[in-house]
């Protein structure tokens, strides 16, 4: 194996947050093959062979927990513990399964989608070290995936005499998308956009956008991959462009010369709207500089109602000429986040 090329999560995980302080999310977005789970597999076993630590493998569903752990450990086993074994027992009838390493526990695998269930089963998993998602990016997700991630690890954190202990969780993917579940949640989206290679340091999270070249150039070189040339999976798979992220009309518009309308709420977030006077073919942007001193706040959700704000009906001509104007090509976003939001105000489906 050509193991300079690949990647080394070591940067990462010395990061330190936006406060200095150290985090205890650590993610990495990147393209594929260049050996992102493979690292913090490898990490993973061996901070359990050295230093006794145990993990919890993330996966969506129950019916993913069943033989997870040999897909975990093939690749790592073959190459790197080829005198270790790894296996997996039921338990609680199978509601998650406990990992052995040669024949001594050391971690669990639990699903997303049981977090309410598993949280009544917490004092199983109070001597986890840490917890490793692979693939948190994906094309469909658990229904309220976010708030099950944010009630596994509670439920995990707690125990031994602790309200709560410091579990970090390693997250890693293929780019996908940036309007993912743990983007929005932890207000990133755009920032980790706009950099191609290097850390976004948040409270108590860093985010690595991993960009290898190397991988990206033999991957080139595949005559089956230069066949597809072009196509949307080829890039998102070769290039490290977002599979589902579409950036038509998102751009960064400079200018003095504009009209503020209003601003908008969208799941407690805010978003303006100014009429732009002196750019040709754009008369309408939608961005993340919010004037808070505005009276004109208005959104079409009940959730986002108050004393605040002004509740408009989803069919009010005001909405209708924006799409209009949408329809037309004259509106422009800053962000895909922003974008995102603009569509949901407007009831426009992605």
């Amino acid at each position: 194996m050509e193991q300079n090329i690949f990647y080394n999560g070591s940067r990462l995980i010395n990061s330190k947050d936006i406060n200095g302080n150290k985090p205890e999310i650590f993610i990495v977005d990147g393209n594929r093959s260049d050996g992102k789970t493979t690292w913090f597999s490898r990490k993973l076993i061996n901070d359990y062979k050295k230093h006794g630590k145990k993990f919890m493998l993330l996966k969506r569903y129950k019916n993913q927990l069943k033989n997870s752990e040999k897909k975990f450990f093939k690749l790592i086993g073959e190459h790197w513990f080829k005198n270790d074994t790894l296996t997996a027992e039921k338990r609680e009838q199978g509601s998650y399964y406990e990992l052995f390493l040669n024949n001594k526990p050391c971690g669990y695998i639990c699903d997303l989608n049981s977090a309410y269930k598993l949280k009544d089963m917490s004092q199983f998993f109070s001597d986890t070290d840490q917890m490793f998602m692979d693939e948190f990016q994906a094309l469909e997700y658990v229904p309220e995936e976010f708030e099950k991630f944010f009630t596994l690890h509670f439920s995990v954190a707690r125990g031994f005499g602790s309200v709560s202990r410091y579990v970090p969780v390693y997250m890693c993917c293929n780019h996908i998308s940036s309007l993912n579940p743990y983007y929005k949640a932890l207000k990133c989206g755009a920032q980790v956009d706009s950099i191609k290679k290097g850390i976004y340091r948040g409270d108590g999270f860093v985010v690595e956008r991993d960009f290898n070249e190397k991988v990206m150039e033999l991957q080139k070189q595949s005559a089956f991959n230069r066949a597809f040339a072009g196509s949307n999976i080829y890039n998102h798979s070769v290039l490290n462009q977002g599979l589902t992220d579409n950036f038509s009309f998102v751009e960064k518009i400079k200018t003095g010369n504009f009209d503020y309308i209003c601003n908008i709420i969208v799941d407690g977030e805010y978003i303006s709207l100014v009429r732009v006077k002196d750019i040709k073919g754009v008369n309408f942007y939608f961005s993340d500089k919010v004037n808070k001193s505005c009276r004109s706040n208005f959104t079409i959700f009940s959730n986002d109602h108050s004393i605040d704000t002004l509740l408009l009906p989803r069919n009010i001509e005001f909405l209708n000429a924006l799409k209009s104007q949408f329809d037309h090509g004259f509106i422009r976003f800053s962000s895909l986040d922003v974008k995102e939001k603009a569509f949901a105000f407007l009831s426009i489906l992605v």
